[in-house]
């Protein structure tokens, strides 16, 4: 990893770290990841949990998947269930400025940091105003995995 990838990458752990939010409904940050992977990048997860609520939050990064900084955000239970956020969003037509996808980084305006704490003021605002029954364990949501017609 280059020295720019590794910027970004702090870059996004100070944000997590210091979202006020995550703290505010109970996560707490657990441990840090890395995973090397020739094929789609280097990718970093961020772990957060919330012991009350018998929930944890991942946040996988990618800083440079095809050219462009990916996430991929989870949430767990302690059933070994997990819920994909993007797809969460799709299964709830949740976009991001009209029919935008929020988790591909280049709709947000701005550099990188400006698009990561707009991305991240995306969550919280998903967070708090759908998500919260979720994150605090009064109830889960089963989504089917997308095969795209090849199961």
């Amino acid at each position: 990893m280059n020295e720019v990838q590794k910027r970004k990458v702090n870059f996004v752990k100070e944000e997590l770290l210091n979202d006020k939010f995550l703290t505010d409904i109970g996560f707490k940050f657990q441990k840090e990841e890395f995973e090397k992977d020739e094929l789609s990048g280097d990718s970093y997860s961020f772990i957060f949990k919330n012991v009350r609520a018998a929930r944890s939050l991942e946040f996988n990064f990618t800083p440079d998947y095809e050219g462009q900084p990916y996430f991929i955000v989870y949430i767990h239970d302690p059933d070994n269930k997990t819920l994909d956020v993007d797809a969460y969003c799709k299964k709830h037509k949740i976009r991001f400025q009209g029919d935008l996808d929020p988790f591909n980084l280049v709709n947000f305006s701005g550099n990188f940091e400006q698009q990561i704490k707009q991305f991240l003021g995306f969550l919280d605002r998903l967070f708090k105003e759908k998500m919260l029954a979720i994150l605090s364990g009064q109830v889960w949501e089963e989504i089917p995995f997308d095969w795209h017609g090849y199961k």
